[in-house]
């Protein structure tokens, strides 16, 4: 393996272009999002739903299934409380 000094300027070029490239790259995908109520998308799928509203959906499973390992009420003060938090 070659043994390659570093320089401050290299470094600071490269911080730079890395950092340019990541604000380019949120500016684009950004871009790609449509407005609320757009009925495009990307492939078919709705980014936002036709109400405008983000709801939770239920558990595809009971809340005490996952039991020996996560105990009932876990699973409901997470789902419940601490998830519906950030959806809604």
């Amino acid at each position: 393996m070659e043994n390659k000094k570093s320089s401050r300027r290299t470094f600071i070029q490269q911080s730079v272009l890395a950092a340019a490239g990541l604000g380019l790259a949120g500016k684009v995908q950004a871009a790609g999002w449509g407005d609320p109520g757009a009925d495009d998308g990307i492939n078919g799928f709705r980014i936002y739903p036709a109400d405008g509203e983000f709801t939770l959906p239920a558990l595809g499973y009971a809340n005490n299934a996952l039991e020996p390992h996560i105990d009932e009420m876990t699973m409901m003060i997470h789902h419940d409380k601490h998830h519906a938090g950030y959806v809604a």
